[in-house]
């Protein structure tokens, strides 16, 4: 009977201490319910996340589709600038040839009227005159035929042999665009530019600023390029040519 006092703290210190175990067992069940739930919404979290990766790419992928379709529409505008450029340039070509057929015709009429102070005929210029004729146009048949370096040779030749000519403009236009075909930018520029200083009423004036500006563009010189085609589209802004040059700014990423 002695014994029994001792056992009743013994009973309480064993039933405290399974209490307190069921207590640290609640505690770490709720501990792991709530990383339970934190996982689940991380995971949530990524399909939420990948569902707006998903949109993203596809709305990017059609972006591209659509800029890709606009570039190759653009591309489809430039080709047919191009072509009317180019439809332009052999307009120019047939007026400049009606004109020295108009200039010859006004020379020989001219040449071969008598004097007042004399019953002979003045030939000279006549002379002059046809031989310019054949020399220009063997060069101006070269360069249709597309023999651009044997062109550039003749109208160089003709340059120098008749620099006063009335056929001067022609001369430096047609000589530019045989070194521009054969990718000369320099000496596209240079006659293009002699043309420009050379007269302000030629009729080539306007393709020649629109070229010189192109062969600024090639000969990485930028600053010249855009300021040549900006002047073009300021002198004549309702020309074919200012058209161009503003499509020439754009595509080569100078305008937006």
């Amino acid at each position: 009977m002695k014994k029994i006092p001792f056992l009743i703290p013994a009973l309480y210190l064993l039933i405290l201490g399974g209490c307190q175990s069921d207590e640290e067992l609640r505690k770490i069940k709720h501990d792991i319910a709530q990383i339970q739930e934190q996982i689940y919404q991380v995971e949530n979290s990524q399909v939420e996340v990948q569902r707006q990766l998903k949109k993203t790419t596809e709305t990017f992928e059609q972006q591209m589709e659509d800029r890709r379709e606009e570039a190759n529409q653009q591309e489809k505008i430039y080709a047919l600038q191009d072509t009317v450029s180019q439809l332009d340039a052999k307009i120019d070509d047939l007026e400049s040839k009606i004109n020295r057929q108009k200039r010859m015709t006004s020379s020989y009429n001219v040449n071969t009227t008598p004097s007042s102070s004399s019953t002979e005929t003045e030939m000279p210029s006549s002379v002059t005159g046809t031989d310019l004729e054949i020399q220009y146009n063997t060069c101006f048949g070269d360069f249709n035929r597309g023999e651009y370096q044997l062109a550039a040779l003749g109208f160089e030749d003709l340059i120098a042999n008749y620099p006063n000519s009335p056929f001067i403009s022609e001369s430096y236009y047609y000589l530019g665009r045989s070194y521009l075909e054969l990718n000369n930018w320099q000496k596209a520029a240079t006659n293009f530019d002699k043309l420009l200083k050379s007269s302000s009423k030629s009729s080539f004036i306007k393709p020649a600023m629109l070229y010189l500006g192109q062969c600024y563009h090639h000969l990485n010189m930028p600053r010249k390029a855009v300021m040549k085609l900006k002047e073009l589209q300021n002198m004549f802004p309702n020309s074919q040519e200012a058209s161009l040059a503003k499509s020439f700014l754009k595509k080569n990423q100078y305008e937006r």
